[in-house]
């Protein structure tokens, strides 16, 4: 749910396109136009480029040295992204399922179910389940495997999230996750005929706790300013793979007439809790990220459809070379709510 190796390319592609959805939900009262159901569909492709040791591509299949990033790997992305949800008769009640952008913004595509409540004071509470999807991500049994083939592993996840936006009223919105992520066969360290105390430190099934505090402050003109405040705990198996991790996020939001542009950045610092065996170090991580976001409602005149179009840039920046990491992305797609 929050580990490095989910905050991949279509995490972040994925959160741009969501956040044209739901953002104008967020602002707007009440939940729904009209009480029933409701179905968001959406197409979505691009490129991308990526250089992260973590990547199981083909192409990063085989590390020359434990001294780099990995390879660039470049690829085409397809990908359909969906939300049904059905709004009870006060239009202050509604349940859905499929893709989120809470779920998807912390790197997760897994379906997820909840329901979401507004207060008489405009606050709103969400809480919403994800379930455990087999073979639904991939990782390297053992990463530090050198000048030999990684081999694949599944890495799933369940947990659950809270939201409480708008509190009484204010711009403040306070919101909770929580992940278990468990590897079907982690092995790491094994191919450096480490000893079992110092494999225990690389083992990465954990679970994740994230909270945020944001605020929505309305600038006038259709323009918005939310800045955000983050703290992720990474509660690892491995002492070696646990960290705190303080972030920011500032975001400008624009809408005018049929159109919306958002830009974003975000910078974030992870501090490990003990040495790296294989580094003899203690990890530290500065990650910085952007993007930029457009969206123009009715294209050629068709009603409930949306052109969405963007770019993405994320950069992990670490004093172990190996998990340093690099990705750019652009992408456009089609979106229709029924």
């Amino acid at each position: 749910m929050f580990s490095e190796k989910m905050l991949a390319t279509k995490a972040t592609i994925t959160l741009a396109i969501l956040s044209a959805f739901y953002l104008p939900q967020a602002m707007a009262r009440p939940l729904a136009n009209e009480a029933g159901w409701g179905l968001t569909l959406n197409i979505n492709g691009g490129f991308s480029q990526s250089q992260s040791q973590m990547k199981t591509d083909d192409d990063n299949e085989i590390t020359v040295d434990l001294n780099n990033s990995g390879q660039q790997v470049n690829s085409g992305i397809i990908f359909p992204l969906a939300r049904l949800s059905y709004t009870f008769e006060d239009l202050k009640t509604q349940l859905f399922a499929g893709n989120s952008l809470e779920n998807v913004s912390q790197g997760q595509f897994q379906l997820e179910l909840g329901a979401t409540h507004q207060f008489s004071d405009t606050s709103k509470l969400t809480l919403a389940w994800f379930p455990r999807l087999p073979s639904f991500s991939k990782t390297w049994q053992d990463p530090y495997v050198v000048n030999q083939s990684r081999q694949k592993t599944d890495q799933d996840s369940q947990g659950a999230r809270l939201a409480w936006e708008n509190i009484g009223g204010s711009l403040f919105s306070f919101k909770y996750g929580f992940a278990k992520n468990q590897l079907d066969n982690e092995t790491s360290g094994t191919a450096l005929a480490l000893a079992n105390e110092q494999k225990r430190l690389l083992d990465r099934n954990a679970n994740y706790h994230r909270t945020t505090l944001e605020m929505l402050v309305p600038m006038g003109n259709g323009l918005f300013f939310e800045p955000a405040l983050t703290y992720t705990l990474g509660d690892a198996t491995g002492q070696a793979m646990s960290y705190d991790e303080y972030g920011t996020r500032l975001s400008l939001i624009k809408i005018m007439d049929k159109h919306r542009i958002t830009g974003n950045v975000f910078y974030s610092q992870a501090r490990y809790d003990v040495s790296n065996p294989i580094f003899n170090r203690t990890r530290q991580d500065d990650k910085w990220g952007l993007f930029a976001f457009y969206s123009y409602k009715a294209p050629l005149g068709w009603q409930n459809a949306s052109f969405t179009l963007f770019g993405a840039w994320a950069n992990t920046d670490s004093n172990i070379q190996f998990y340093e990491s690099d990705m750019l992305s652009v992408a456009a797609g089609m979106a229709y709510t029924f």
